[in-house]
């Protein structure tokens, strides 16, 4: 698949719109289509990994402490863009993210020199890349915020709650491991704090599989400041 098939993939997102049929053009010499399998890592850390645009599947982007703990900071869905991966574009993002496949992802790679470079002659495409930033830093004030504030019982409660909603379902595929990492908490604590809700007959816990059946004490759970 050529440049011009991949940037076709894009028609109809508000990034090819902002951009002149010249700069899609040059767009095209940047782009590539790729994929990740599930658990697998995009280190953005260390290096600039290019605006990633997901088409399907799921990104997780976390921070990992010196001690190997790691916190999630938000999900990347179909349809949306990660800017945090680009630290080529974003030169002001001081800290490190590291960016793994929670599911199989299909995804667009635009190069950060590319995407940098059409940034720097569009104020629009500047623009937007400063909104998806500012969008994704209130994710990251919202995981800080449950991490400082919420107790363990309104994380999961949470985590529960919001998976319900984006995944359009009340059973969700997830296991007390996956929970656990995505709340930065052990999977121990999960297990007990799952356990409660069942008996209290807020959730079923299966193999793999959480069954909520009862969203309304969830989100009393989470009011319980």
């Amino acid at each position: 698949m050529n440049g011009k098939d991949v940037t076709s993939l894009l028609n109809g997102t508000e990034l090819l719109a902002i951009l002149s049929d010249q700069e899609r053009e040059r767009l095209a010499e940047g782009v590539s289509a790729t994929s990740f399998p599930k658990g697998s890592r995009i280190v953005a850390g260390q290096g600039c990994a290019g605006i990633l645009f997901v088409r399907k599947g799921r990104l997780r982007v976390y921070l990992v402490s010196e001690k190997g703990r790691d916190i999630t900071l938000y999900f990347i869905e179909p349809g949306e863009i990660c800017v945090l991966s680009a630290s080529c574009v974003i030169s002001a993002i001081a800290f490190q993210v590291e960016i793994e496949a929670e599911e199989d992802t299909e995804a667009i790679r635009i190069a950060g020199d590319v995407y940098a470079a059409l940034q720097k002659n569009n104020l629009r495409l500047e623009n937007y890349t400063l909104r998806l930033t500012v969008d994704r830093f209130n994710d990251v004030m919202w995981s800080m915020q449950q991490l400082l504030f919420f107790n363990m019982d309104q994380r999961i409660a949470t985590y529960l709650y919001d998976e319900c909603g984006k995944r359009g379902t009340t059973e969700l595929l997830a296991t007390h491991e996956s929970i656990a990492r995505s709340i930065g908490s052990a999977r121990e604590v999960v297990s007990r704090v799952l356990k409660q809700f069942a008996r209290e007959n807020i959730v079923v816990v299966g193999r793999g599989k959480i069954t909520v059946l009862d969203e309304r004490k969830l989100a009393e759970k989470i009011d319980q400041i």
